[in-house]
C-alpha cells in the first residue's frame, strides 16, 4: 500500500506536502493522528473529517481544515476518488504569532486552534495547489520563496477565522442541517438544483434552509456552490485542449461566457488566460497574479 502522506518541502519551521488516500487505503478504517505541529489542510476532494470531541466536518474546497498538534481524527468517504489535499505544517510559535491579533490567548494553549476549520479564500485555496505542484515539478526553489508563500497562506486563513463563541450558540440541529446541505452540494455542485430541491432533500423548507445555512457557514447556498464550481473548473484547466464550453457545462455553469465572467470576478483573469499554462514554468507568475489582483467571487 503506497504511503498516503508525502512531504514536498521540509524547513526548520514549515513543511509543505500532499496527502493522497485512495478509497481502499487502511487509513479509512482506523484512527489517524497528526504530528507535533499544527496543520492547515486544503482539500482537493470532498471528505468528512471527524476530529475527537468535535462534530463531523464536510471538508471540501470551500474550507481549510485546521489540526492542532497530535490531533486524533477519523475520515469518512464522500467522493469516490478518496481524500486528496495539500497540507502545510507550521511551528506552534508561528501559528501563535499569526493568531495573536484575533486570539491573543493562543500562545498560552497547547492547542492553538479553537476551531476545526475556517473558510478558504479562493485565492489561497488555488495557491496551495499551485505551490504543491511547483514543488512536485522539482524546480530549484529558494526556501525563502517557499516559506513566504506558505506564511501568506497561513495569514489568509487567520483573516477568515471568526470567533468560536458564535458557533457554540448555534443549535445542534441547525449545525446538522447545514452539514447535510454541505454534503449534498459537495457531491452535486454541477447540478442545477433549485433552493426548493435542495431544501426538500434536506427535509426542510427553502426559507429554513437558506436562513440556517447562512447562519452556520456565513455563506449563501448559491455562493457556496459557486465556489465549488470554480474550484472544479480549475482542476481541468491544465489541459491545453480543454473546450471551455464543455468545461463550463460539466462544472455547472450555463455557458462559456458565464464561466469566463465568474473567473474574471474571482481571479482577475478569464479561464482562457489560464488554460494550458499551469505548468511549472507558469506557477510563480500565476500565484503572483492571484495574490496581487484577484477579487473575491
Amino acid at each position: 500500500m503506497p504511503q498516503a502522506s508525502r512531504v514536498l518541502y521540509l524547513g526548520p519551521q514549515l513543511r509543505v506536502g500532499r496527502f493522497d488516500c485512495a478509497p481502499g487505503h487502511p487509513l479509512w478504517r482506523t484512527a489517524n493522528e497528526t504530528g507535533p505541529w499544527p496543520l492547515l489542510a486544503f482539500p482537493g476532494t470532498a471528505v468528512e473529517i471527524v476530529q475527537d470531541g468535535r462534530a463531523p466536518l464536510v471538508a471540501n474546497a470551500n474550507q481549510v481544515v485546521l489540526y492542532n498538534p497530535h490531533q486524533r481524527y477519523h475520515r469518512r468517504l464522500l467522493d469516490g476518488r478518496g481524500d486528496h489535499c495539500v497540507f502545510i505544517g507550521v511551528a506552534p510559535s508561528l501559528v501563535a504569532e499569526a493568531l495573536a491579533p484575533v486570539d491573543p490567548a493562543a500562545a498560552e494553549r497547547e492547542a492553538p486552534f479553537t476551531r476545526d476549520h475556517g473558510p478558504a479564500d479562493p485565492r489561497a485555496a488555488v495557491e496551495s495547489r499551485l505551490l504543491a505542484r511547483h514543488l512536485e515539478a522539482g524546480d530549484e526553489l529558494e526556501p525563502l520563496w517557499i516559506e513566504e508563500r506558505a506564511l501568506h497562506l497561513l495569514a489568509a486563513v487567520v483573516r477568515g477565522l471568526t470567533p468560536a463563541a458564535r458557533a457554540r450558540r448555534t443549535p445542534a440541529a441547525h449545525v446538522e442541517l447545514a452539514r447535510t446541505i454541505e454534503r449534498a452540494l459537495s457531491l452535486r455542485f454541477a447540478e442545477p438544483d433549485s433552493l426548493t430541491q435542495i431544501a426538500a432533500a434536506a427535509g426542510c423548507s427553502p426559507f429554513h434552509a437558506a436562513r440556517v445555512f447562512r447562519a452556520c457557514t456565513g455563506r449563501t447556498i448559491h455562493g457556496y456552490r459557486h465556489c465549488l464550481r470554480l474550484h472544479a473548473a480549475l482542476q481541468r484547466l491544465d489541459d491545453a485542449g480543454a473546450d471551455l464550453t464543455d468545461l463550463a457545462l460539466e462544472t455547472g455553469f450555463c455557458s462559456h461566457s458565464h464561466l469566463s465572467a465568474a473567473f474574471q470576478r474571482a481571479f482577475g483573469a478569464p479561464p482562457s488566460r489560464w488554460r494550458g499554462r499551469l505548468g511549472a514554468a507558469r506557477l510563480r507568475a500565476l500565484a503572483g497574479l492571484l495574490w496581487a489582483g484577484a477579487r473575491r467571487p
